[in-house]
C-alpha cells in the first residue's frame, strides 16, 4: 500500500509540475507586442511577434532586395526587446536589442548598439 501511495503522490507531483509549466501559457501570450506590425515606410515589410516567444521579419519590398524572411525568438526585458536568431549565416550578429515603445498602434523599434536604425511599424487588426 504504501509503494502505490509513493507511486500516486510522485504522479500527481509530476502532472502539478508539467501544469505550472505548461499550463499557464507563455509569459509573452498577452505581451503588448504580439502581433503582425507593418513598416510605415513600405507595407511589404514586416515584424511578427507570436505570443509563444517566436517570430519573423522580412518583406518583399523595393527597398529590401531580395525578399527575405528570418525567423526570430524574442524576449523583454522592460523597454527592450531582444531578437535572437537561430538560424542566421555564420559570422552574422545572431542577436540583436532594440528599445522599443508602442503608442496606439504605433510600435517605435530603435536598435541599442545602433540608433540611427530607428523605424516605425503599424499594428495590423487586433
Amino acid at each position: 500500500m504504501r509503494k502505490i501511495f509513493t507511486l500516486a503522490l510522485a504522479l500527481l507531483m509530476a502532472a502539478g509540475m508539467l501544469l505550472a509549466f505548461t499550463g499557464c501559457g507563455s509569459p509573452l501570450s498577452n505581451h503588448e507586442l504580439v502581433g503582425t506590425w507593418i513598416w510605415d515606410a513600405d507595407t511589404n515589410v514586416h515584424y511578427v511577434f507570436n505570443g509563444d516567444g517566436t517570430g519573423n521579419r522580412g518583406g518583399n519590398s523595393p527597398y529590401v532586395t531580395p525578399s527575405w524572411i528570418q525567423a526570430f525568438d524574442w524576449s523583454v526585458n522592460e523597454s527592450e526587446v531582444v531578437l535572437h536568431f537561430p538560424n542566421i549565416e555564420p559570422g552574422y550578429v545572431n542577436r540583436e536589442t532594440h528599445i522599443f515603445t508602442i503608442t496606439g498602434n504605433i510600435l517605435n523599434l530603435v536598435r541599442r548598439d545602433n540608433p540611427a536604425e530607428n523605424f516605425n511599424y503599424i499594428r495590423l487588426g487586433d
